[in-house]
């Protein structure tokens, strides 16, 4: 088991949610080393609540870095050998932290574990309604698409076996300062030109570059509210997740597999595209001049990924699934 072990809240605007978040931590069965609050720059007071709060510290951002920035934040902050990381619009289980503590201690290979995420829904706001799954850790397909295990799926015991996935989502993830040391660019752990959206899914496919694996570990259980406060930013959400997921793949990706995928990629690019100019226009002109501007940086920060890299690329091909495409040709495409 990790000698230490820190958590970073992030909260922008949180409300009440963050302090439910916050409460969740403090009363954990497994007594973190610290707890550190990274607010940024929050409008609605709610950082207040932690300023002179005695179990915990606040840092307080003088601009809002987005999830990627405040989570860089709090890694440089901490001194945990284990770091959980958190949404504001998470609770945890009072065993959370202890169980995925075991996970990460029983394999050593392991960069990252997380627990199930169960949503919060209207009918299960009094823990009485049906259990919805939120995520049980990532899976990615060969378009490129990357998507939360079991999202949206009703909680039927379907993903209660403990097994390895190709990464952590970040909105609770317990991870290993090793794993985010070894896959550091610069003073940068999740990549800051995100700013939010797949960075999560980018610091996972790096740290698979050098070696690192990612468990899930289904006896501990979170509830996520999902959107938290971004749900406000519809427009740059859209725009953020098509820009991050080209963004990773210029950096992460391998020419030999793109190249074999390439039908699939640019099919599921077209459609994405398509539709997010008719639905919101401004969201994919926003997408693409952010990818534009951005790209110096990406190929710049590519160089260092792939010359890092010790695992082939057909090794790393497995984790990629087949998409069935004909199953979602009606539906609105996601990220």
């Amino acid at each position: 088991m990790p000698a230490s072990t820190s958590v970073v809240v992030l909260n922008w605007d949180g409300g009440e949610m963050v302090q439910r978040c916050v409460a969740s931590v403090l009363a954990q069965t497994v007594r973190p080393h610290e707890v550190l609050v990274v607010d940024n720059a929050s409008s609605d007071g709610s950082a207040d609540a932690f300023a002179d709060h005695p179990d915990l510290r606040l840092l307080r951002l003088p601009h809002n870095t987005g999830f990627a920035g405040g989570m860089n934040a709090g890694i440089a902050a901490t001194t945990g050998e284990a770091l959980l990381l958190l949404n504001l619009d998470v609770e945890l289980e009072p065993d959370y932290l202890q169980r995925c503590r075991q996970s990460l201690d029983d394999d050593a290979s392991l960069g990252g574990v997380t627990g199930k995420l169960l949503r919060f829904t209207d009918s299960e706001s009094d823990r009485g309604g049906d259990l919805v799954l939120d995520s049980t850790g990532h899976r990615l397909y060969r378009n490129r698409r990357a998507v939360d295990r079991g999202e949206g799926e009703p909680d039927a015991g379907q993903y209660d076996t403990r097994l390895e996935v190709f990464g952590v989502g970040g909105a609770a993830p317990l991870l290993r300062r090793a794993m985010l040391d070894d896959v550091r660019l610069g003073d940068e752990w999740f990549d800051a030109d995100f700013f939010a959206y797949f960075e999560d899914i980018d610091l996972c496919w790096r740290a698979r570059l050098r070696g690192w694996r990612f468990g899930y570990a289904p006896a501990a259980v979170a509830r996520h509210h999902r959107g938290g406060t971004g749900g406000r930013r519809v427009e740059a959400i859209e725009a953020g997740n098509h820009r991050n997921r080209l963004l990773m793949m210029v950096k992460d990706d391998a020419l030999p597999s793109l190249v074999r995928h390439a039908g699939g990629i640019v099919l599921t690019e077209l459609r994405s595209a398509v539709h997010l100019g008719a639905t919101r226009p401004r969201a994919l002109l926003l997408a693409y001049t952010g990818l534009l501007r951005l790209l110096p940086r990406a190929l710049a920060k590519r160089r260092r990924v792939q010359a890092g890299r010790t695992v082939g690329w057909r090794e790393l091909e497995r984790w990629f699934e087949p998409y069935d495409y004909l199953a979602v040709l009606c539906r609105a495409p996601q990220r």
